[in-house]
């Protein structure tokens, strides 16, 4: 028998075997680009996170870790607020710390981290000191935070702190929490 072309049933059976050979194909790429929002995700979450824990830490040990200080480290409301060094004084041989208060403050509607500066009658300050030049006075420091709590031992002056950050949904696989902690004790004696 002498055949030119193929029949209706060979031509059937290669349809459905291209569709499922596209459909796994679908599934697989779509499945590859959840795997890279997530990844993603958690990139974003994991920098937001280490923000938070590096600038906070980076000022603090900038502070008194004397328990008497006025300078020290503290929570005031939902503020961690405390004052740096700016130099020495070497007639008295004390550290000259600014005339501001850097603070920490969680905007939960946001949710972000933010640092602002605030003067000794505990008003915000509408630009930033000159220390932050080029800063504004409120500065997004992280995002994506769903949770942060700080504290400070009044014996120790070890300040803690915890940052949760959240990206993605949990409908689709993409959702992405990274949670870090951090101690940190200010180096200045006053």
């Amino acid at each position: 028998m002498n055949r030119k072309g193929l029949t209706l049933i060979e031509v059937m059976i290669t349809c459905v075997l291209l569709v499922v050979l596209f459909g796994m194909t679908a599934n697989l790429f779509f499945s590859m680009m959840r795997g890279g929002s997530f990844a993603e995700n958690l990139l974003d979450v994991n920098y937001h996170t280490q923000q938070v824990i590096h600038n906070i830490t980076t000022d603090i040990m900038s502070s008194s870790q004397n328990p008497d200080s006025i300078y020290k480290p503290r929570v005031v409301g939902d503020e961690l607020r405390f004052k740096i060094v700016k130099g020495f004084n070497l007639a008295t041989e004390t550290a000259v710390y600014t005339d501001y208060w850097i603070c920490y403050w969680y905007d939960t509607a946001n949710k972000t981290v933010v640092r602002r500066f605030r003067n000794d009658s505990g008003q915000l300050l509408t630009s930033a000191p000159a220390e932050f030049a080029g800063s504004e006075a409120q500065q997004v420091i992280a995002s994506y935070i769903t949770n942060v709590s700080w504290s400070v031992d009044p014996q120790t002056v070890i300040v803690t702190i915890s940052v949760t950050a959240s990206k993605g949904s949990a409908s689709d696989g993409t959702d992405a929490t990274v949670t870090k902690n951090a101690s940190v004790r200010p180096e200045n004696t006053d």
